[in-house]
């Protein structure tokens, strides 16, 4: 019986063309034997991969907007655009025999079942890319790229490119020390290890055996950090929502321009509005605000001019 060791190693950095063994890349990386094998299993352009998923939702949304310029052109680029998110996501699997011998066979056919698997274990992440290497150095490996796909949302898109939700969807949990994404990636490794052992090896974990606590921790701490961030984004966007709303409702009864240079600048203010903060310290002296930001009474009186066109784009961003 053969002794092995696999991976599945989740990341968000995807090269297609690698993948896809494309000259002009693979030559300038001397570990790719030109003569070794290599199998392009599917491969789906992620352009492509996005109409096909989200075309639908940006229907949907494009469908209630009255106007253009609220409208979504470009899905796919708009994600690229998104600090925050990465287009498409990727697993690299391996099994690598330890003790014993394992071929380059037996290897690719417990990675075609691992691949064959996917989609109805984890109906949330669309795979559009699996690639077979056998041509580097070590044992051969799958990189296998998918897209999250996340339901339910009230704003923007019904349906969006959202990893963290799309692993809650499946139903995967924060519980203690163990994030959602920890527990999902450790579950893709379990359901690989039961390939291995039904394929009758015996998968050994040294990481485990030597104690990786401390990896674990950091790996808690570095998500629980992201979680955290996006939380004070969210209260922000809503703290945001908020205030423009008041200030909208507001300008429409207003037949003072003074007034409403002062509720413009309100909302302004609004957008970058710090969490740990309070709201009514925006609201106490439009004066004081507008002197601190340096506003010329030529300046305000042009604000005045753009007070609707500004609250509509305000308006816009925060969908």
């Amino acid at each position: 019986m053969a002794i092995v060791t696999i991976s599945t190693h989740m990341g968000r950095k995807v090269a297609r063309l690698h993948n896809l063994r494309e000259p002009k890349v693979t030559d300038k990386e001397p570990h790719i034997r030109k003569d070794g094998h290599h199998e392009v299993w599917l491969d789906i352009a992620p352009e492509k991969a996005y109409k096909a998923i989200f075309g639908k939702a940006v229907e949907r949304y494009n469908n209630r907007q009255t106007r253009e310029d609220r409208k979504v052109t470009d899905y796919y680029k708009q994600v690229c655009s998104d600090s925050k998110k990465a287009p498409v996501y990727e697993v690299i699997v391996g099994v690598y025999p330890q003790a014993g011998t394992l071929s380059d066979k037996e290897q690719r056919a417990i990675l075609f079942e691992y691949a064959k698997g996917w989609k109805e274990v984890n109906p949330n992440m669309r795979m559009i890319g699996c690639y077979f290497h056998a041509d580097e150095q070590g044992a051969p490996h799958i990189h296998l790229d998918y897209i999250p796909v996340a339901h339910g949302y009230k704003r923007g898109l019904d349906t969006q490119s959202a990893h963290i939700r799309a692993i809650e969807e499946q139903g995967f949990r924060t519980q203690g020390k163990t994030t959602a994404q920890m527990a999902w990636t450790r579950s893709e490794n379990e359901r690989l290890e039961h390939i291995c052992k039904a394929h009758g090896l015996q998968v050994t974990h040294p990481q485990r055996e030597k104690g990786s606590e401390h990896l674990q921790t950091k790996a808690y701490k570095a998500q629980k950090e992201l979680e955290n961030i996006e939380k004070s984004i969210k209260r922000s966007e809503s703290v945001a929502k908020r205030a423009e709303k008041v200030a909208t409702d507001k300008i429409n009864e207003l037949a003072d321009l003074e007034e409403a240079q002062h509720m413009i600048l309100f909302v302004t203010k609004a957008r970058t509005f710090n969490p740990d903060g309070s709201i009514r310290a925006v609201r106490d002296d439009y004066s004081a605000f507008c002197e601190k930001r340096g506003f010329t009474p030529i300046q305000a009186e042009k604000l005045n001019g753009e007070l609707v066109e500004d609250i509509e784009d305000y308006s816009f961003h925060l969908e």
